[in-house]
């Protein structure tokens, strides 16, 4: 017996292991906190183009800045969705912030079972280029449909991963030592 005869080795290391143990389960919390944190304020505007980022590219005839046939991620709200049977596309109309200005995205085929206004969305387009009469005309163009995604489940995987750091640091914090 160690301490004075009151404490055996073995409840000393039981003890030091239990507070090691809630340290790392501590540290595990604030590590997920932090990465929910990152992916849930700063995945979307790292890696998408945003309605108002498109905006402030479009200056009157061309997309400043991205030449025909740039890819890009889009990840923002619908305001509208209109589908022509004629051409049969769907235009998408994106928020942009900016009344006086519209900026719409095109979808090859009928997208109004898949989006709807108000919906946030994100989807891959690509810079496409039509000239008629000697005019031409830029504007982005989605595949199909099926390449239109609602941002709700990422943005709850990202919100679920921030909740459960929250809740094992709680947890860790509130454990009876």
């Amino acid at each position: 017996m160690t301490n004075g005869g009151f404490v055996s080795d073995r409840t000393v290391l039981m003890l030091e292991s239990r507070r090691l143990g809630m340290k790392r389960l501590a540290i595990i919390g604030l590590v997920l906190t932090i990465v929910g944190l990152f992916l849930a304020v700063g995945y979307w505007p790292l890696t998408t183009l945003s309605g108002s980022e498109l905006a402030a590219a479009w200056d009157g005839d061309e997309y400043a800045g991205y030449p025909v046939g740039s890819r890009v991620t889009i990840h923002e709200r619908i305001l509208n969705v209109d589908y022509s049977s004629i051409l049969g596309t769907t235009s998408l109309l994106l928020d942009d912030g900016n009344p006086s200005l519209t900026i719409s995205i095109l979808v090859r085929g009928n997208a109004t079972g898949v989006v709807r206004p108000n919906d946030v969305v994100y989807t891959s387009a690509v810079l496409q280029e039509v000239t008629i009469l000697g005019i031409s005309f830029q504007y982005w163009e989605v595949s199909t449909p099926a390449d239109i995604h609602p941002s709700w489940p990422v943005d709850a995987l990202f919100y679920g991963v921030m909740a459960g750091g929250v809740a094992i640091l709680a947890y860790a914090a509130l454990r009876k030592k």
